[in-house]
């Protein structure tokens, strides 16, 4: 949801701790393509959820900066075209601290509404 509130090309910062992992093994393999739109001709010729959610992930990864603050393996996270973060600090230290931001609490249940 944070991607509906944040100005293109921005940063995100999700904290999601991932301690069970991708939630299934074979998660990771849609991030071998090589754009989003690769991504959702697979999807065209072979849908799975998974893929649909990988791609919504990408899809994401390619308009904004995200930082991942998780347990995930950095190679992992850079694989799903995020930039992986051990802590907030971490994550802060490379956004534009002068920049206007938000803080989404339990984001997934939100669904903001920037008036322009």
């Amino acid at each position: 949801m944070a991607a509906h509130a944040c100005a293109e090309g921005g940063d995100i910062i999700l904290l999601a701790e991932c301690v069970d992992g991708f939630g299934r093994a074979d998660f990771l393999k849609w991030f071998d393509s090589a754009d989003s739109r690769a991504l959702e001709n697979r999807l065209r010729a072979s849908y799975e959820v998974n893929g649909q959610t990988a791609w919504s992930l990408l899809v994401k990864a390619e308009r904004f900066r995200v930082h991942l603050v998780s347990e995930l393996a950095d190679e992992d996270v850079r694989r799903m075209r995020m930039t992986p973060a051990r802590n907030l600090d971490e994550a802060l230290a490379r956004i534009n601290r002068n920049a206007q931001g938000y803080i989404m609490p339990r984001a997934s249940a939100l669904l903001p509404v920037v008036a322009v």
